[in-house]
């Protein structure tokens, strides 16, 4: 079960018995005015952030979801509801200023443990579950739009990370471990070893799997 997502200032925390969105204090322009949560924080949760703050309630608890940010609103795409479930296809739109929560419309399929990075307002997810089977395709999501395939993995992967460099969307770790960078423009896909110098900072998601790869 993935424990914390960080994505444009957003903590995403999933527990067993209810997820909560949390926003950093670099994003308390956006977050409500409550009062701070009184529970007891993780271990991960104190390296981040010491004074984290409620901003909403999903309806359910969530794992293994993508998460795009656009201006005041968080869109929770697909997830699964409990650990070894089948994945949603449920879009949940996040108003991070009043912490509304609203059904946002269905994603493309059901859809979860996918790798996720957003450019421009666009959401890109590489691979993932869908329930029945591991998923190759990369595709394109933006708020009000149906997704879009831009290319496809040439193999099917899952529990992958993924980060922009320009226009190349960088795909590592997962299940089976790999390591791709994705042209999003021209779709074209090519195996790599290692990732970009940009990405190589100490600590991130992309410099560990990195690492790992090197000593298997």
């Amino acid at each position: 079960m993935l424990g914390l997502i960080f994505f444009a200032g957003v903590m995403l925390s999933h527990g067993p018995s209810r997820t909560k969105v949390r926003s950093t204090p670099s994003t308390t322009a956006n977050a409500p005015a409550t009062k701070p949560v009184a529970v007891k924080p993780a271990a991960e949760e104190l390296a981040h952030s010491a004074a984290a703050k409620l901003a909403a309630k999903l309806p359910v608890t969530l794992e293994s979801a993508a998460l795009l940010r656009v201006g005041k609103n968080l869109y929770v795409v697909g997830g699964t509801a409990r650990h070894g479930a089948k994945p949603t296809d449920a879009i949940l739109r996040i108003d991070l200023a009043t912490g509304r929560v609203r059904a946002a419309g269905h994603f493309i399929e059901p859809l979860a443990d996918a790798a996720a990075a957003p450019r421009a307002g666009v959401l890109y997810l590489a691979g993932g579950w869908t329930g029945a089977k591991l998923a190759t395709a990369v595709l394109r999501w933006s708020p009000g739009k149906t997704a879009t395939v831009v290319t496809r993995l040439p193999v099917a992967i899952r529990g992958t990370s993924a980060a922009f460099v320009g226009g190349r969307l960088y795909v590592a770790g997962g299940s089976p471990r790999a390591m791709f960078v994705v042209d999003v423009r021209s779709g074209k896909v090519v195996r790599v070893t290692t990732t970009p110098r940009q990405l190589r900072r100490p600590g991130s998601n992309l410099d560990y799997l990195t690492s790992a790869e090197k000593r298997h």
